[in-house]
């Protein structure tokens, strides 16, 4: 995929994106909020390795994607945001997760926006989903700002979440 928005660039990832997103999953306060992060010691071949399976997600659920997030005028990797299956569940999710630096410029706002557009409008998508912890108030922000109904409380990936959808 390749989509651009006002300020950024929202393309396929490639294994040169692997050094960045090592960064990112390293920064405690960024994987504070991200189910089943807590704790797991992240390593450049584990990475690698989860970059290899978000490219082939695609192949294997044509409903999904994850994807890097870029600001255009710099070229500097931000992030990620994309479409994925939600635990146990037949429905597909938006999610995201970005560097600490670009926190609060719009950016998850802005990449969601796009990420949730695509999904209803150029893969047929009925409905879209989110969870989120509880206490990451920035994260329902961004999900509220972008048109998603809070629902109320469920369990997915073995938390208490927030759960969100478009209906």
């Amino acid at each position: 995929m390749l989509r651009y928005t006002a300020r950024l660039l929202i393309r396929d990832l490639s294994p040169e994106d692997a050094p960045a997103l090592l960064a990112m999953d390293c920064d405690p306060e960024v994987m504070r909020f991200i189910a089943g992060a807590r704790g797991t010691e992240q390593t450049l071949d584990l990475v690698l390795e989860r970059i290899s399976r978000l490219i082939t997600l695609p192949e294997r659920n044509p409903s999904c994607g994850f994807w890097a997030v870029e600001v255009t005028e710099t070229g500097e990797f931000i992030g990620l945001c994309g479409l994925i299956p939600l635990d146990k569940t037949k429905e597909i999710e938006i999610a995201y997760r970005y560097i600490k630096s670009s926190w609060g410029h719009g950016y998850a706002t802005e990449a969601a926006q796009s990420v949730l557009a695509y999904g209803l409008e150029e893969l047929g998508l009925t409905s879209i989903s989110a969870v989120t912890v509880p206490e990451n108030v920035a994260s329902r922000a961004v999900l509220e700002k972008i048109g998603l109904v809070y629902r109320g409380e469920g369990r997915y990936y073995d938390l208490d979440l927030s759960y969100y959808t478009t209906k």
